[in-house]
């Protein structure tokens, strides 16, 4: 067995941290339902209570950051694992994402504004299938985050190849990312943006918070105040956002992170009695949370531009139908998720490397 292969927590499958990414991605869907019906409508909802909904995907980094190393820190330095992580990764992000791809292609050449937009350059969009970084938002505009994502797994595949060593390349990278966005230094142009972006602290925060599960065993109220102070760091930001934004991008990302890593940490720490306390509904939630995050953007957008097309605006429209918009979006996503993404995922589990 590796040197880095220590007992990690027996469960493979958190509750609490599924209900987490499902709670992300509803908050990304509530914070794009509030933003077109500003934009678009004129209509200012809910006194603007998921206008920072887009802090799901901070969220989202936090918790691919704890999974990751969860799930495959027994095969840091151990390069015979590097094929099952692979297929792992590539199976859960790409299949369903080329799906989603498929159909929003085929609604661009449809008439669907793909073109209005500059969206059908082939190279772009073979650049946003391949989640390239770019410069510029991929044709399924929520993908961005994919990009962080891939380029997140493709560093943790070098720690499988050459062991745990090689977190002193991590903790460099992180603390080049802080010296290039200090106060007073030029800001970054494209691709060093992306390759130096406080978004990857976030990962790392992830990380570290399952590298404390693994080697502390926190006593319960510990934990739990572990967890209510990640969750009060969350909410004085939450109320300070305008403040938090002005202190720039590596202060807004830095922080959130940490308090996101808390909650997260605090949760697990708490063990079993607190992850049986999750509800199955928001369980289920979290299991179709990929595809919530990946399609809501364009339903979203289908039904604000029908009740443009219906003549409403100016705040004209009732906000109990954006509620039952939201609510069509999320049922469509579900419903998406039986249909395609489980069944996807079962083939592609079928035929991992053993």
């Amino acid at each position: 067995m590796p040197h880095a292969a220590r007992a990690l927590p027996q469960r493979n499958y958190l509750s609490c941290l599924q209900a987490y990414r499902g709670i992300a991605a509803v908050a990304v869907l509530l914070y794009h339902v509030t933003e077109l019906a500003r934009t678009k409508l004129g209509c200012d909802l809910w006194f603007g209570l998921f206008h920072a909904g887009n802090l799901g995907v901070d969220f989202f980094f936090v918790l691919s950051g704890f999974i990751i190393l969860h799930a495959n820190g027994r095969s840091i330095g151990d390069p015979s694992a590097a094929r099952k992580y692979i297929y792992a990764r590539l199976t859960r992000i790409y299949p369903v994402f080329l799906s989603i791809c498929a159909l929003k292609l085929g609604f661009m050449f449809a008439g669907g504004g793909g073109v209005r937009e500059g969206k059908t350059d082939l190279g772009y969009i073979l650049s946003s299938l391949l989640l390239w970084p770019l410069d510029r938002p991929p044709f399924l505009d929520v993908a961005w985050t994919l990009s962080f994502e891939m380029t997140f797994y493709f560093l943790f595949l070098f720690l499988i190849f050459y062991g745990a060593s090689l977190w002193r390349v991590v903790v460099a990278h992180a603390f080049v990312v802080l010296l290039l966005h200090l106060p007073g230094v030029p800001e970054l142009t494209f691709p060093a943006s992306f390759l130096f972006s406080p978004y990857f602290l976030e990962f790392y925060l992830g990380c570290a918070a399952c590298a404390l599960v693994r080697h502390w065993r926190a006593r319960r109220a510990a934990a739990l105040a572990i967890f209510l102070g990640g969750g009060g760091l969350f909410i004085l930001g939450y109320g300070f956002l305008r403040q938090l934004d002005e202190c720039g991008e590596l202060v807004q990302r830095f922080y959130l992170g940490l308090a996101f890593a808390m909650i997260v940490l605090g949760s697990v720490a708490l063990g079993q009695r607190f992850d049986g306390l999750v509800p199955r509904w928001l369980k289920a939630t979290g299991d179709a949370s990929y595809s919530i995050y990946l399609l809501h953007g364009n339903l979203v957008n289908l039904g604000i531009n029908f009740l443009l097309a219906q003549g409403r605006g100016s705040g004209e429209t009732p906000q109990w139908m954006f509620l039952a918009l939201a609510a069509l979006v999320f049922a469509g996503s579900y419903g998406f998720y039986l249909a395609v993404e489980k069944p996807l995922l079962q083939f592609c589990r079928k035929r991992a490397p053993k």
